[in-house]
């Protein structure tokens, strides 16, 4: 992974099973590069209940996942977020 490479910004899709709506979640995770097995569930950690009806997303949830690897001022300017400071 390039130094370039090191920030993940992912785009997890999904329908609520409480209200039937599509959704999506986006976050920006450090440290996982291209490697969606890794990018999905380390974004899911941190996902919210959905926007449509704030229920919470329960864990089994089929989702479909899009990455993209990139620094992280190449990600803000791709439109991701600023992830969180710790």
């Amino acid at each position: 992974m390039t130094e370039d490479e090191t920030w993940t910004g992912v785009t997890l899709q999904y329908v609520c099973p409480n209200c039937g709506k599509q959704g999506q979640q986006v976050f920006v995770i450090d440290g996982v590069g291209w490697d969606e097995k890794k990018a999905a569930p380390a974004a899911w950690k941190e996902r919210s209940p959905c926007k449509s009806c704030n229920e919470p997303l329960p864990d089994r949830l089929n989702i479909g996942v899009d990455i993209c690897a990139g620094s992280l001022e190449q990600l803000r300017k791709a439109g991701y977020p600023t992830p969180p400071v710790n």
